[in-house]
């Protein structure tokens, strides 16, 4: 098993051109790897009140929507673009579901 690393907390100033950075040390070691998606709800992450941070990268040609909740619905929540739309959430915990419209499609998944 991997050591666990911990996790980056990004800033960044719309004023400034400097993005910073912070690296923590995470309690414990969660998930990172790929999630498949389909055209019917998929589950991406399950709640987990220990998560500091998900880091979820839409790595396909496809457009996919994110929920937080255990059911996606096409053309609502959180669209994430294809080729590498992202989405950082540090503060939600609850379960995190995603769908797509037609065929297979990966997502990235940290969970740290």
């Amino acid at each position: 098993m991997a050591e666990d690393m911990g996790w980056v907390n990004v800033r960044i100033d719309k004023n400034s051109p400097v993005i910073q950075t912070t690296v923590e040390k995470s309690t414990t070691a969660n998930f990172v790897g790929k999630v498949t998606v389909t055209s019917t709800s998929t589950p991406v992450l399950a709640a987990n009140s220990n998560r500091k941070c998900a880091i979820i990268i839409n790595d396909s040609d496809a457009v996919i929507y994110i929920a937080y909740s255990n059911t996606a619905t096409l053309n609502e929540g959180i669209r994430l673009n294809p080729s590498g739309g992202v989405l950082i959430e540090n503060t939600y915990t609850g379960p995190i579901s995603a769908i797509t419209a037609t065929g297979s499609k990966n997502l990235t998944v940290t969970e740290i």
